[in-house]
């Protein structure tokens, strides 16, 4: 993907804005997500929802600490469109930076000290950008846990678990935290009143606890893969 080309998501086709994801196994093409079809576990083609994959944001400096890449991008852009020293119409386009720090930062960077051709910047000897770090999800792979279409039979088969976000639809005792949004200890609280309240509390971490033992019986026996229980796989 070039880097002046619009990121497009490969599930939906929609135009991305930073951040996204990036798949680094399925590079030939590059298949990428925005952050909605990543949060669905979406997969397309020969992508599959448990491959590694890494998170695109240009937030790195390029010539200064105070400008990161993306902005370069935008300065140059809105240079093109706008023309050398509409330095208002260009800083409107920008919005992060106003018109006098557009002015000194284009003519200090790509006028007195510029380099021709700009130098290109590589993981290994670019001292101002990381190593981009890549994720694996094991556990929401596919062929481990089933991602079926919401509000499908097996959806509902699987007690509304969704296996990509690691989540009940409908959580064990779902509305606890209505009963604990209103509570707080002011000081000279009545003994009995703060006693209650603790009591509260302490029954909202054991729903808590619970929640967390229905996830992990899920993904440590695998009950949610009816295929694999039927001995089908």
């Amino acid at each position: 993907m070039e880097e002046s080309d619009q990121a497009v998501c490969s599930s939906c086709h929609g135009s991305m804005s930073e951040p996204y994801v990036l798949c680094m196994e399925c590079r030939y093409p590059d298949v990428c997500f925005c952050l909605h079809c990543f949060a669905k576990g979406r997969e397309c083609g020969d992508h599959l929802n448990c491959h590694s994959y890494t998170i695109i944001k240009n937030d790195f400096p390029v010539f200064g600490n105070s400008w990161t890449a993306a902005e370069e991008v935008k300065l140059l852009e809105a240079m093109a469109d706008c023309g050398y020293g509409n330095w208002s119409d260009v800083s409107q386009q920008l919005r992060s930076k106003n018109k006098v720090e557009c002015e000194q930062h284009y003519n200090s960077t790509y006028i007195d000290k510029a380099q021709s051709p700009l130098s290109e910047l590589s993981y290994s000897d670019c001292t101002t950008m990381a190593v981009p770090v890549v994720f694996k999800c094991e556990s929401f792979c596919r062929r481990t846990l089933p991602v079926p279409p919401e509000n499908s039979p097996m959806f509902y088969d699987m007690g509304g678990y969704m296996a990509t976000r690691g989540d009940f639809n409908m959580e064990h005792d779902n509305f606890m935290e209505l009963d604990i949004r209103n509570i707080s200890f002011e000081e000279n609280l009545d003994e009995l009143e703060k006693e209650l309240k603790l009591t509260v509390l302490d029954i909202y971490e054991r729903c808590l606890q619970e929640r967390q033992k229905r996830k992990r019986i899920i993904r440590k026996y695998g009950l949610i893969n009816l295929k694999k229980l039927n001995g089908k796989v």
